[in-house]
């Protein structure tokens, strides 16, 4: 029993959010002030920290490392399977936007409500469907296509 508690201890020390501080000595080397700097550490990948700034995504700490939300996408894309691709999506790429994870009041009577999915692409990729919030206030179906190589987004429908 005291083993299998330490290994839980240990795990999460492991899996811990990286230390703000390590976060924005980062980001002030990218040249970003801190004070104009907005962190987020998604639940599903406790290794990494969202950077954002004037609540729009602009980076992603990752490995002790400031780099693009699309280089952070390469990077992780191996490691994803069809929830952690919605994670992805919903937590990190869309962490500064509002991804509807249930039917909103506004499909009622409507086929129109997809709920987040993901399926692979044939390619060691994903493609990622679902409805988000748009600042506008329009509600946009939108598909994240991840790959080695980063994240295609592409709107497939919208309500306004």
């Amino acid at each position: 029993m005291k083993a299998w508690m330490l290994v839980l201890g240990l795990s999460a020390w492991v899996w811990a959010a990286p230390p703000a501080e390590d976060v924005y000595k980062v980001v002030e080397a990218a040249g970003l002030p801190r004070e104009i700097v907005e962190i987020h550490n998604p639940d599903s990948f406790p290794e990494l920290a969202v950077v954002g700034v004037e609540n729009q995504l602009k980076a992603v700490y990752l490995e002790g490392a400031y780099t693009s939300p699309n280089q952070a996408t390469g990077t992780m894309c191996a490691k994803l399977d069809n929830e952690l691709a919605v994670a992805w999506v919903t937590q990190v790429l869309l962490s500064f936007e509002e991804p509807l994870l249930k039917s909103p009041t506004q499909f009622t009577g409507t086929s129109d409500w997809l709920a987040p999915a993901a399926e692979a692409d044939g390619a060691k990729g994903f493609k990622v469907k679902l409805w988000v919030r748009e600042k506008s206030g329009e509600l946009a179906l939108r598909q994240y296509h991840l790959t080695a190589k980063g994240a295609r987004v592409s709107v497939l429908k919208r309500l306004r």
